[in-house]
């Protein structure tokens, strides 16, 4: 009687933590949140100090692309060169990574490289991601720091739009199959802000992030670099405009990397004005650096018009 007892109280604890990490999973979006981008973040090198910088940050959440420690570069982290297998020593580091962030408070989306599409060389088949991607949800579907799986990162290759599209509603399907509320995100092909245009919605699942790098443009003076104020203008409209096209609620909008090309010699980077341009748009933002105390500009106003940026 008594283990039965301390098994039904077990059962109920473990339910309950369960349902908490999903409902914390769902509702984290529903927020403005501001974040920072982590690219290539070695593992598993000194977590613990990792982790404690990390928590320090004031930040909603981290956008982290981890890769190995350097004496095994070359090979990615998770799959050690076996295309969709997971490496289970990998696999153990990232999860202890993981329940060290949670206990700390800190929220990662996670990223990882060789995916169809992205600016990787070694590719892998859609078959080999779809059974990464579908491994990787199963382990991690209860972990309440993971808060995103970013299921391509910066994808190229323009010319098969309609296979991304189809693969990104595949994945989708695939992952919600074993964890119902982890947010997937799906990026729009790394380039102009026009390329954003040929990303579908999938509008089955309202808990997916469309993401788009931003990149501020410059133009060359004889003096340096300037900032191009109305390519940057056009650039955050033509994002509102594709959102509000195809129904995409502002909170499933996230910007992200924006500051990464511009040069240092440009003066009166309007950094934190940019963050809050996005804010009033009610746009996620993740960026590569702390944000410089600027002026804040006024949300650009739009005529309908696609732009050719």
């Amino acid at each position: 009687m008594k283990k039965s007892i301390l098994f039904v109280i077990s059962f109920i604890i473990c339910w309950s933590t369960t349902v908490f990490a999903q409902s914390e999973k769902e509702h984290f979006w529903q927020t403005h949140r501001k974040g920072l981008f982590i690219n290539h973040m070695l593992l598993p090198s000194n977590q613990t100090a990792t982790l404690n910088i990390l928590a320090s940050a004031k930040v909603d959440f981290f956008y982290l692309v981890p890769t190995l420690v350097p004496e095994t570069r070359g090979v990615d982290f998770l799959t050690r060169g076996k295309t969709g297998a997971l490496n289970e020593e990998d696999m153990t580091q990232l999860r202890a990574f993981l329940d060290g962030a949670d206990t700390r408070g800190v929220k990662v989306i996670l990223g990882f490289c060789s995916q169809p599409w992205d600016t990787n060389e070694t590719l892998w088949s859609r078959k080999e991601a779809i059974r990464f991607w579908q491994e990787i949800a199963k382990r991690l579907a209860n972990q309440a720091a993971c808060i995103g799986y970013d299921i391509v990162s910066l994808p190229v290759d323009i010319s098969s739009t309609y296979e991304l599209n189809d693969y990104y509603s595949e994945v989708v399907r695939i992952i919600r199959a074993v964890d119902p509320s982890t947010t997937i995100v799906l990026e729009s092909f790394h380039g102009d802000s026009n390329q954003l245009w040929h990303l579908q919605p999938v509008k089955s699942d309202p808990n997916v992030l469309y993401a788009v790098a931003f990149s501020v443009p410059v133009v060359t003076k004889a003096a340096g670099y300037e900032i191009d104020t109305q390519r940057l203008v056009l650039r955050t409209l033509n994002i509102a405009q594709w959102a509000s096209h195809n129904g995409v609620n502002p909170r499933q909008v996230w910007v992200y990397g924006f500051p990464c090309i511009v040069p240092p010699s440009v003066e009166g980077y309007n950094y934190l004005g940019l963050i809050e341009g996005f804010k009033l748009y009610g746009w996620h933002h993740a960026s590569l650096l702390p944000p410089s105390q600027k002026s804040a500009p006024q949300k650009p106003q739009g005529n309908g018009k696609k732009y050719n940026i």
